[in-house]
């Protein structure tokens, strides 16, 4: 399926040793992704001062996932979170996976179906990401993911091959075992990005499979129209996604339903001040922030957070419900601020 000589079936790669040194790095795609992924590493690490546990305000300036800056208009964020990366750790297992994989993949797909299939993957992974958590990230997973997704499939498609012409499947899994291996981790390591990782996975997957469909090659029979219908399938849960992504009422929900369902009062008041950066008018989210501040002693951030519920009017009778709820949890100095508040706003 790569750029070699050809039969009327499809074309014949020869066997040839993987590149190294400068000729992988600047002679293949995935050396030159590797490449630019060291060059942002390097830059993330400069304006962070460390290698190991790079500052999330670097992450964002530099173009990490983020649910409020996409529901903003930042789309670029569905594309920039690939080539960075959180650590010398997590670079460095990315950047051997790609070197062992990747040209592996570039040299069966051919180098421009490689690229294809490694940034609609890392895309497809970072909208699947976005769509369904409110969680901050960053990385290439998504893409590399995507390259698994492909090397399954195509190993699928060989051994069905084998099979139809020698009667037996033949047993390498390689693919198969190390996509198993890394979900599982996925699944035990909380802080990774599992929706990331299977967005990717079904992007290459798909990807791949439209190519054995519209190119011919010696595996698979052409069905162009099945080919296409796979593309439209793509387009179709890509646009889905950036919808779900981008959203600001659909951000918003998710945005809350975290809150509501951590159990920590600092998470808490993050996701809040999340929902309340996309959606300013939410006056019920900023009551609550407001009582959580009350219970974490920082009654400045609180009477911002009723100072502006009393600017949006209209809200009376929630302030007195909540000065009496602060009366009867023991707050009766901080419930009777609160009622100071509302008379003074309504001599006003």
């Amino acid at each position: 399926m790569g750029e070699s000589d050809s039969t009327e079936e499809g074309p014949i790669l020869p066997a040839v040793a993987q590149p190294s040194g400068f000729s992988y790095l600047f002679g293949t795609w995935s050396g030159r992704i590797l490449l630019v992924n060291f060059i942002v590493f390097c830059l993330i690490c400069g304006l962070s001062n460390s290698i190991f546990s790079p500052d999330m305000q670097t992450l964002l300036k530099l173009g990490a996932k983020d649910p409020v800056k996409l529901a903003e208009g930042e789309y670029w964020r569905l594309i920039t979170p690939m080539f960075l990366h959180v650590g010398i750790v997590h670079f460095g297992f990315n950047s051997y996976f790609l070197y062992v994989v990747g040209y592996q993949i570039e040299r069966l797909l051919g180098a421009w179906w490689f690229l294809l299939v490694y940034l609609l993957s890392g895309i497809g992974g970072n909208i699947a990401s976005a769509g369904l958590s409110v969680n901050m990230s960053a990385g290439a997973s998504s893409a590399l993911f995507g390259l698994l997704g492909s090397g399954f499939l195509l190993e699928r498609t060989v051994g069905s091959r084998i099979k139809q012409l020698t009667g037996r499947r033949p047993r390498n899994r390689a693919y198969a075992m190390t996509l198993l291996v890394n979900l599982g981790l996925g699944l035990l390591i909380p802080f990774i990005d599992n929706s990331a990782h299977i967005g990717g996975l079904i992007t290459g997957c798909l990807l791949t499979a439209a190519m054995i469909n519209i190119r011919p090659n010696n595996l698979h029979k052409v069905n162009r129209p099945m080919g296409s219908f796979i593309i439209v399938i793509i387009a179709g849960l890509f646009s889905i996604g950036v919808f779900m992504a981008t959203n600001t009422q659909l951000v918003h929900q998710r945005l809350l339903a975290a809150a509501m369902t951590s159990s920590d009062d600092s998470e808490k008041i993050y996701r809040m001040s999340q929902a309340i950066a996309l959606v300013p008018s939410d006056w019920e989210t900023r009551l609550k922030r407001a009582r959580l501040y009350i219970s974490e002693g920082a009654l400045n951030y609180a009477f911002n957070d009723l100072r502006a519920v009393i600017n949006l009017g209209e809200h009376q009778k929630e302030l007195r419900t909540f000065a009496q709820e602060l009366e009867a949890s023991g707050y009766a100095d901080q419930a009777w601020a609160v009622r100071q508040m509302l008379a003074h706003s309504e001599s006003n």
